[in-house]
């Protein structure tokens, strides 16, 4: 049977609040309630079409957040097969980019299986094609992922590892931890409330953030610019992430809300970041 699921989100930054996605290698802590999700326990199922547009104003990728709000439009095509095997295609649109305002065209494929009621694996590729410098992980064009998790009666544990390549390399392990409150027969027989509560860290290598800094003018408080040298390019934890949300499930219909926070941990002192934490309003038809 194929499942074709019909998503629109819309992200809204809530200013002077403090402060994960996607080519965006961010903790997989939010992927159980992901709008588009590439669960191995989903694609063992059934065939599924998956057509999603993703909008946001805090584009976020590798942990780094821009110095001035990014809003972004993402549309995205996925396709996964019941066998374990998956694909998709997606591109981001810019709206304050400027002339060029489509970028990282992204095509990626990969496999999910799996072990039992409770342990699953992943392994993919993807590769971005980049039309300016203006996107914090644009020198990282491949990115290679394995990702584990364990579904416990508890807590749902996840461990990835990542490896990014192109003009620079840079190696990057996810943590992620998550507890779920489920709820069914809210207002019905057939409906489902989920509460989902995570917390995820990021540890590895920083040269596609010196790289960025080359290429862009990154300010400081002071106003003065920061120097390629001062980014510490060596391997230490890099980010830092927590978040929770809500999904309403009714037959064929899912309403999604979701706010995380995200702290990156390794940036040069008095530099310029915005302090806004993503929220995420989705719907979800499937047929």
């Amino acid at each position: 049977m194929i499942l074709l699921q019909l998503a629109i989100c819309c992200h809204v930054g809530l200013l002077k609040a403090a402060n994960h996605k996607g080519q965006v290698h961010e903790p997989q802590n939010f992927k159980n309630i992901s709008l588009i999700s590439e669960d191995s326990t989903d694609v063992e199922k059934k065939n599924n079409f998956k057509i999603s547009t993703t909008g946001g104003n805090n584009l976020i990728q590798k942990g780094k957040k821009s110095q001035k709000q990014q809003y972004y439009l993402t549309p995205t095509l996925g396709y996964s097969h019941k066998s374990g095997l998956y694909a998709n295609l997606s591109s981001t649109y810019l709206a304050n980019q400027g002339k060029k305002p489509w970028d990282d065209v992204s095509i990626g494929t990969g496999y999910g299986h799996s072990f039992g009621d409770h342990f699953s694996m992943d392994v993919d590729y993807s590769y971005g094609h980049y039309f300016s410098s203006k996107q914090v992980a644009s020198s990282e064009a491949n990115s290679l992922t394995l990702s584990t998790s364990w579904n416990g009666n508890i807590l749902a544990p996840s461990l990835s590892a990542n490896y990014s390549f192109g003009e620079v390399k840079d190696i990057t392990y996810d943590l992620g931890l998550s507890h779920s409150f489920d709820f069914t027969g809210i207002f019905g027989k057939t409906d489902a409330l989920s509460i989902p509560v995570n917390f995820g860290s990021s540890a590895g290598t920083s040269n596609f953030y010196q790289n960025y800094v080359k290429k862009n003018s990154i300010k400081k408080k002071n106003g003065t610019t920061v120097s390629p040298n001062e980014i510490n390019t060596s391997f230490r934890l890099t980010t830092v992430s927590f978040g929770t949300g809500i999904t309403y499930t009714n037959h064929h219909l899912s309403y999604v809300f979701t706010i995380n926070y995200t702290e990156s941990t390794n940036n040069v002192s008095n530099i310029v970041l915005n302090k806004i934490p993503e929220i995420t309003i989705g719907l979800v038809y499937s047929i």
